[in-house]
């Protein structure tokens, strides 16, 4: 006989998340059937089958209903779904209106593809039991595999409700919600349920992962690691970590990070997906190829596997194979993040096929879903206006440019300061490279690496954090009061203690400090260090606008206006027209070099910037294999260019698209006649 005040007493705790309390007391009466069956359905709801199978195996062999449930909760996990839904039947039989035999039903009906069953079976345990945890827990499994999501987070709140420590129902929840991209709302979920379980394994998984997307990196490791300490052989926390790694352009880690993971589990395909990229984006071609080979043999109608097929067959310049690779992809199917990939790596084969009206169709299309990533939603997109005003409002204030030049004063005959030139804290051992986004910076980077007497940093906030120091320290740095008064040697070593974070430079070498935006800041910069030089690469602005209207980039304050065609117009031709006013003020100290002379006469403007750097020719610059070898990853999008031979094939693509620049022709001809072109 079963005592019904025991029950209730437990059903309180269990509500009050008072789960040990609760399994204590049903645990201390064996002979209570209404208290194992709680203490069945407790187990069977976290899937703890381990606890659950000494229960299932004694009331299995009593003659009762609930012994029939049981038998039917054993033949489901041996997977025989067809004597696991004749016994729940045979349960009803015996008592019609036993919600456990209907929860169970729902179940093993659910396992046969019979999900308009279960959901009936499932609603039929509620109406008999409203406070069934489990029941509302696996209707709102049922509802999240038919893709009704918010139905789906509703009855996982309702378990949660009826039984607060109800760890799968909050485990759910939350996945639940970074399926629907709600990831700020699924890390809040994960923390609750760490709350009740610190050492559950997937949700620290999952969090990280959430971490992952909204672009938290460094959390995201937190989580992986954490998940790795709690179990050292889950092969898919090494798996995700290597994704982040190679995000992270920390190349050698992310392939360790995939290669345990296939160490740990060789049918982990999407550790091979990565591991593919990783090698792909290191123009490791042979290797990429394998990893995608093995990939495509577990799963060859896998997404991300195709994709990267696409790409390799793209780089390898088979574009009919490329296309065909991707036409076997369900792009409907695919979650934002996923199609937003493959409309790009779309739009890139149709413009290497010469389809441009595909290739521009698939680009937009691209655009537009990258908008909807968390990422970019959670970027400011005024920001960089803002930027921009603060700029103009220090152009006013700077004195005309001197006819004389901070540079030839230096360098003036009868001065006392013949030889600041010369001194390499004020900066003459440096260079700036810089240069609107894809305008050549990367290729010339990977030139003057290659030089002896040349040590490149590839796009480091080396400027930045100090720019960020002097905020922080109460100051402004394009405040003419402020900049006249400024401690300059205090922001020079800070400076240069961020490079030494970055590279081990030898005495006499010259800095090549490179990211293409910081043109922007010239002005103090030169203040910083008045005896730098500075590189601006200049490119047709058609080409340039095109450009980066086609690069699936991480999302910044800058990056964000590249996904609309008009927006990639109007902040090119702001930040250009910025420059022109900027640029007089470097004199000497400032060389152009147009994308166009470079890669049409490679030796003769190579030779002219090594001049104007102070620095011998060397041929080997020029060598492809050469240029490859000074990194061990190129870090921006123009990776697989710099890996070709110098050559002329991205020169003038803006033509290809001329009528989808024809509304923007205006804006853009006054700087296509300013800079020559």
């Amino acid at each position: 006989m079963s005592d019904p005040k025991k029950s209730q007493s437990a059903a309180q705790l269990l509500a009050q998340g008072e789960t040990q309390q609760a399994i204590a007391q049903l645990t201390a009466q064996p002979h209570d059937e209404a208290s194992q069956v709680q203490l069945r359905e407790l187990y069977i709801g976290e899937n703890d089958v381990e606890k659950a199978m000494p229960l299932l195996q004694t009331m299995a062999s009593t003659d009762s209903a609930e012994g029939l449930v049981s038998a039917s909760i054993l033949a489901l996990i041996q997977q025989d779904l067809t004597a696991a839904v004749s016994l729940a039947e045979q349960a009803l039989q015996r008592q019609g209106d036993l919600a456990t035999a209907y929860n169970h039903l729902g179940r093993a009906l659910q396992n046969s593809g019979q999900s308009g069953k279960a959901i009936k079976s499932f609603k039929t345990a509620i109406r008999l039991d409203p406070y069934y945890a489990q029941a509302w827990h696996n209707l709102g499994h049922t509802r999240r595999a038919l893709g009704v999501m918010d139905e789906a987070v509703s009855h996982y709140q309702k378990a949660i409700e009826c039984q607060g420590g109800y760890q799968s129902a909050w485990y759910n929840w939350a996945i639940t919600q970074s399926v629907m991209e709600q990831h700020e709302g699924a890390l809040k979920t994960f923390d609750q349920l760490l709350k009740i379980n610190p050492q559950h394994t997937l949700a620290w998984v999952n969090q990280g992962l959430a971490w992952h997307v909204l672009g938290q990196l460094e959390k995201a490791i937190e989580c992986y690691d954490r998940a790795m300490d709690l179990d050292p052989d889950l092969a898919m926390v090494y798996s995700y970590k290597g994704v982040l790694l190679n995000e992270m352009q920390q190349s050698e880690q992310a392939i360790r990070c995939l290669q345990h993971a296939l160490s740990l589990d060789p049918n982990e395909i999407d550790a091979w997906c990565e591991l593919c990229d990783v090698y792909e984006k290191t123009n490791q071609l042979a290797a990429a190829e394998q990893a995608n080979a093995k990939a495509l043999a577990l799963d060859p109608q896998h997404p991300t596997a195709l994709i990267d097929a696409a790409r390799i067959d793209k780089r390898n310049k088979q574009f009919a194979a490329a296309l065909a690779k991707l036409e076997q992809i369900q792009v409907a199917a695919l979650p934002v993040r996923k199609a937003t990939e493959y409309w790009f790596e779309r739009g890139a084969i149709a413009d290497h096929s010469g389809d441009y009206e595909a290739a521009w169709q698939a680009y937009r299309q691209a655009n537009e879903l990258a908008r909807q990533s968390p990422r970019f939603q959670a970027v400011d997109a005024t920001a960089f206006e803002q930027r921009l005003a603060g700029i103009r409002q220090q152009i006013a204030t700077l004195q005309p440019p001197p006819k004389a030049t901070l540079w030839q004063r230096l360098r003036g005959q009868g001065t006392n300061q013949t030889t600041a030139v010369d001194d390499p804290e004020l900066g003459s051992d440096l260079c700036f490279l810089v240069g609107f986004p894809r305008s050549g910076t990367t290729l010339i980077d990977t030139i003057l690496s290659v030089h002896s007497q040349v040590h490149s940093i590839e796009e480091m906030p080396t400027i930045e954090t100090v720019i960020k120091a002097i905020g922080q320290a109460g100051g402004q740095h394009r405040d003419p009061q402020w900049l006249a008064s400024a401690d300059w040697s205090h922001w020079r070593q800070l400076y240069w203690q961020q490079l030494k974070q970055h590279a081990t430079v030898s005495p006499g070498q010259l800095v090549l400090d490179k990211l293409p935006l910081r043109f922007l800041e010239v002005a103090f910069i030169q203040q910083l260090f008045p005896a730098a030089r500075f590189v601006f690469m200049l490119r047709h602005p058609g080409d340039v606008v095109i450009s980066n209207f086609m690069q699936n980039y991480v999302p910044n304050q800058a990056f964000v206006h590249f996904s609309r065609i008009e927006e990639a117009v109007d902040m090119y031709a702001q930040c250009m027209e910025v420059w022109q006013q900027l640029a007089p003020h470097l004199g000497q100290q400032l060389m152009t070099v147009k994308y166009e002379a470079l890669v049409s006469q490679p030796q003769t403007v190579v030779d002219k910037l090594c001049q104007f750097l102070r620095i011998p020719f060397q041929a080997e610059m020029l060598d492809t294999d050469r240029r490859l070898a000074t990194r061990a990853r190129v870090s921006t999008n123009s990776y697989a260019q710099v890996a070709e031979d110098i050559n002329q094939g991205s020169v003038s693509r803006w033509r290809n698209y001329q009528a989808q620049l024809a509304p923007y022709q205006d804006q853009l001809q006054a700087l296509i006649k300013a800079f020559g072109y």
